[in-house]
């Protein structure tokens, strides 16, 4: 069994697992095997994206190791994880995970992920918006908390990047590039921010709930009144 620290539980896989992965492994664009260290990291990149369905790309622009260390310190204090990643291999893990979502449950996974293409218009589009997040040295912030577990998870994360809330000259040194959330929406900095700002999907349902029962109720109500005082309603309707 493997592993690699990158989260707080190090990421673990089966002989039968690592079999799975070498046998589908992609190749160079001359053909050839890549080297087994890429392959375990792409394997890596697509744990992770199975296991969460928030994700913040941000750019590192020269961070210390101590900064980096009270980054992912205040991160994870915020209920996030973070790591850094290798731009190619996760776009690649990324494409190849929306492919596998798009596929039918009862198919077969390909045997070999090499030169893989989406058909599908808005998963391309979604796959090479999320390809442009990562420019540089890229750090992921992720999480799997549900909507009814964190219903502000994306008010939290702005929260957790604010200056205030790391230091100052780590607040300095990195850029939010994007944010993919539950892969359907790719948001830039700007549109992430102003997300933030909604209500939680709970708030927006019992809102919702409010709006349609109000005309019943107060139909009820008037249906419930005397007599009299219902013809007089309708009259005053005509």
């Amino acid at each position: 069994m493997t592993s690699l620290a990158l989260r707080s539980k190090p990421i673990v896989f089966t002989a039968a697992e690592a079999a799975t992965a070498l046998a589908r492994a992609k190749k160079s664009r001359n053909d050839n095997s890549v080297p087994l260290e890429k392959i375990y990291y792409y394997e890596v990149y697509r744990r992770i994206l199975a296991e969460n369905r928030f994700f913040l790309c941000v750019q590192n622009n020269n961070l210390t190791a101590a900064e980096y260390k009270a980054f992912k310190l205040s991160l994870n204090n915020a209920g996030f994880t973070v790591s850094a990643v290798r731009n190619a291999l996760m776009g690649a893990a990324f494409l190849d995970h929306c492919a596998d979502s798009l596929a039918p449950s009862n198919t077969t996974p390909p045997q070999s992920y090499h030169k893989r293409t989406i058909q599908d218009e808005a998963t391309k589009r979604l796959v090479n918006r999320f390809k442009r997040m990562l420019v540089g040295p890229s750090l992921m912030v992720f999480s799997n908390a549900s909507h009814n577990e964190r219903p502000f998870l994306m008010a939290d994360a702005v929260k957790a990047l604010a200056p205030e809330s790391i230091t100052s000259s780590v607040a300095k040194k990195i850029i939010v590039a994007g944010a993919l959330v539950d892969f359907k929406h790719a948001l830039s900095r700007e549109q992430l921010e102003a997300a933030a700002k909604n209500p939680s999907m709970q708030r927006l349902r019992e809102e919702l709930v409010g709006l349609l029962s109000s005309p019943g109720s107060q139909l009820v109500g008037v249906l419930q009144t005397t007599p009299q005082v219902l013809v007089r309603t309708l009259s005053g309707r005509e």
